[in-house]
């Protein structure tokens, strides 16, 4: 069966609760389950948490699988052959990933930070994030390990993001933004709306 979030169950139950409380019960029965991931990030007063539910588990064997089959081959190709495509899969990545935020990125730049981050050398434009990407494939100067806590995560960001934002556009909470924002897509189209201050029009 297809898992359904809180809003899809509610619309399908017969209950005589509230809404409001209905809701509450469900995401309870839920944050609780033998099969749910906490991870301790609470947002207006409720836990964020993973169900794994039967579709992702089996999306997940078939990954796991498909990383095993890749990994033979991948073994055999020279140095030089698998730095090249690992090359060229993150500067795809930065690319994609700057389209989606609208953000203009050439190609050359994209090039230039890759080259900076392979030796660990002076920050240009995007290297931080090119360092971050090799460094977690194990091919950049320093080898990194994957975050474990949520101040992992954050330093991760701040490493980043360093040179690249201004003052006013940086998270103003302990680890995240205290307030949310507008989140945008390449086409300027409003994907998130905020109920805080809106941000984009000074930090785009």
């Amino acid at each position: 069966m297809e898992y359904k979030s809180i809003r899809q169950t509610l619309a399908m139950s017969s209950s005589t609760l509230k809404p409001q409380d209905a809701a509450e019960k469900e995401y309870e029965n839920r944050l609780n389950g033998y099969s749910t991931y906490r991870s301790g990030i609470v947002f207006d007063g409720h836990e964020m948490f993973a169900v794994a539910f039967r579709e992702l588990l089996n999306a997940m064997d078939s990954v796991r699988g498909m990383e095993v089959r890749v990994e033979v081959p991948w073994n055999t190709l020279p140095l030089i052959a698998r730095r090249a495509y690992l090359m060229e899969l993150i500067g795809a990545e930065m690319q994609n990933t700057n389209t989606i935020e609208n953000v203009h990125t050439t190609r050359e730049e994209i090039a230039d930070a890759l080259d900076a981050a392979m030796v660990d050398g002076p920050h240009k434009r995007l290297s931080e994030l090119a360092k971050l990407f090799l460094g977690l494939s194990g091919e950049g100067a320093t080898r990194l390990d994957l975050p474990q806590t949520l101040n992992d995560i954050r330093n991760i960001y701040d490493q980043v993001m360093d040179g690249e934002l201004k003052d006013i556009c940086k998270p103003d909470g302990m680890l995240f933004r205290a307030k949310t924002v507008s989140v945008y897509d390449g086409a300027g189209r409003l994907i998130l709306k905020a109920h805080g201050r809106n941000r984009r029009s000074r930090c785009s």
